[in-house]
């Protein structure tokens, strides 16, 4: 799995500083797969959310299955804190069928 951490730049410092001055305003989603979005920009294009991940987070059930997902849109993420894993998964059919 690859994983991305925090980039030590003066942008990412800036984006840090942004999300704390508006973490208290911002409107909260809690997302099953253990993640709370805060929306910063929304129905605008790009829309810019915040998102806060922690395994305390997970709703029951998810674990057993499992948190893989895709988006309808395309992405570009920053990591202000910890850091994240990314995996593709690509389905395929096998020769049975399933």
């Amino acid at each position: 799995m690859q994983m991305t951490s925090v980039e030590k730049t003066r942008s990412t410092q800036a984006m840090r500083a942004m999300a704390l001055a508006l973490f208290p305003q911002m409107q909260w989603r809690h997302h099953g797969i253990g993640v709370l979005q805060g929306y910063v920009a929304e129905d605008v294009e790009p829309e810019v959310r915040l998102h806060v991940w922690a395994t305390e987070l997970v709703k029951p059930g998810m674990a057993e299955s499992g948190d893989i997902h895709d988006h309808r849109f395309d992405l570009l993420s920053h990591v202000l804190c910890g850091q994240v894993g990314h995996e593709e998964i690509i389905p395929y059919e096998s020769e049975d069928g399933t």
